[in-house]
């Protein structure tokens, strides 16, 4: 059972399916944190800045020196030392941390230096600078210009760089979005199988669970049938029996009123006997669908009154009242099947109720539906087994010692629900029943056009 179980075609989708997910998942993780570190913050915008601010601080520093050389009263020498001060503070920025990193990286460091040492041995002639002085000009000129133009390049060469770095990781990017994008597909699909082959699972294990109940109902059905059958059938064979054996006793000695007596019981228990049988046989006909309806134009009031008449002739000491003057005179319905229907209400009427006990049976229209009631005075169905009088084989306490199938009231609804009606009762626990059949005035919906 455990190896064909690893071997089914459930657990394996479904392994290969877990797997699929897990490993989908993992690299979609990986290129999410990828990603994630793609988008951390560059230094290429800081030196841009940086580069930017030292080139414009070498060109106002070089200005500030050629206007205070000529005799600009706007300039001091304070502003100089000023700008001169500014200047080597930006280029400070390229000694130490990231930056310095950066411009390892570019190639650019060695050459920079340069210049800066260049810049920090002009303090002297910074300090000492007069007006007029040409000389101190040209000479702070000549480092501050070429200062200013590597700086310019430098800021080209970065510009040139993240331009670069840019597009690098656009193309990773929308390579990873790809990928993402098949990684997701495949915790999609992967899921979906998963999700088919739990969907499935549950179905097969919903079918097997309903499969077992409906044998365990059979089951329970059949032992209720057997063990009702064998008890039922046994009064009518033991009368039966009693009176054939007492035929064989006396033989010739019997006067014709006591044999015409035995006979009769004999008779009336085989007619229980076929009664019974044929209900049963009829209720699994219908349940398998071989009983099908055929409704025609049915005069009730004569259906009704030809059955009661049936049941006077055998049971003549049994008063029945009959009220069919509500009924219509045609009702289109199967009357074999209805016929069978009131049978069973009737003789259940009869059988639960006292031999002086009147049974009523009355037809009447109600709106567009035709009500068939029969009503007696009998033992009645107690209050807590009401909602199951009509389950097969279910017989209620109180008609535990009066011969019966449990078949009829089920089979009674069948044919009232075949219709496109149903069958109602109400009953108080000993003082009788009423079982009402209703159903369309009209054709059957399965007949109706």
């Amino acid at each position: 059972m455990t190896v064909r179980l690893f071997k089914s075609q459930a657990f394996l989708l479904s392994v290969g399916a877990i797997v699929v997910f897990l490993i989908s998942l993992i690299f979609a993780s990986y290129r999410l944190v990828h990603i994630e570190r793609s988008l951390d913050p560059d230094t290429t915008e800081d030196m841009l800045w940086a580069i930017t601010q030292a080139q414009f601080e070498s060109l106002r520093f070089a200005d500030s020196v050629n206007r205070f050389i000529n005799g600009d009263t706007m300039v001091q020498q304070s502003d100089v030392a000023l700008r001169y001060d500014i200047l080597r503070s930006r280029l400070s920025l390229f000694e130490t941390g990231e930056p310095k990193r950066y411009l390892l990286q570019l190639s650019a460091l060695g050459e920079l230096e340069r210049y800066i040492n260049a810049t920090s041995d002009m303090e002297p002639e910074v300090q000492a600078i007069a007006r007029g002085n040409t000389l101190a000009e040209t000479q702070i000129r000549a480092t501050a210009q070429p200062l200013a133009m590597h700086l310019r390049d430098l800021a080209n060469k970065t510009m040139l760089r993240e331009r670069d770095r840019a597009r690098a990781l656009r193309d990773d990017r929308g390579r990873t979005v790809i990928e993402l994008s098949g990684y997701m597909l495949g915790v999609l699909l992967s899921g979906a199988v998963l999700v088919g082959v739990l969907v499935r699972s549950r179905r097969d294990v919903m079918r097997a669970e309903e499969s077992l109940h409906r044998q365990q109902e059979l089951s329970r059905m059949y032992r209720t049938l057997v063990s009702m059958v064998t008890h039922q059938f046994g009064s009518p064979l033991a009368v039966i029996d009693s009176s054939a054996q007492r035929i064989l006793r006396r033989g010739t000695a019997m006067s014709s009123e006591e044999i015409t007596t035995r006979t009769t019981y004999i008779r009336d228990a085989v007619s229980g006997l076929m009664r019974m049988m044929q209900i049963t046989l009829n209720a699994a006909r219908l349940d398998e669908g071989e009983l099908s309806l055929r409704p025609e134009e049915t005069d009730l009031r004569r259906l009704i009154d030809s059955l009661c008449d049936r049941y006077q002739q055998t049971e003549p000491e049994r008063r029945l009242i009959v009220d069919t003057a509500g009924l219509p005179p045609h009702v289109y319905c199967d009357p074999t099947l209805i016929e069978q229907a009131l049978s069973n209400l009737i003789s259940n009427a009869l059988k639960f109720s006292g031999e002086a006990a009147p049974v009523r049976i009355y037809g009447r229209v109600e709106g567009d539906s035709i009500l068939l009631s029969v009503e007696d005075k009998g033992v009645g169905i107690p209050a807590d087994e009401l909602p199951y009088v009509f389950k097969e084989f279910f017989r209620a306490r109180t008609a535990e010692s009066v011969i019966g199938t449990g078949i009829g009231l089920s089979f009674a609804r069948n044919i009232a629900r075949l219709h496109g009606g149903d069958i109602e009762v109400s009953s108080v626990e000993g003082a009788g029943s009423t079982f009402t059949i209703h159903f369309p005035f009209g054709k059957p919906p399965a007949q109706r056009s």
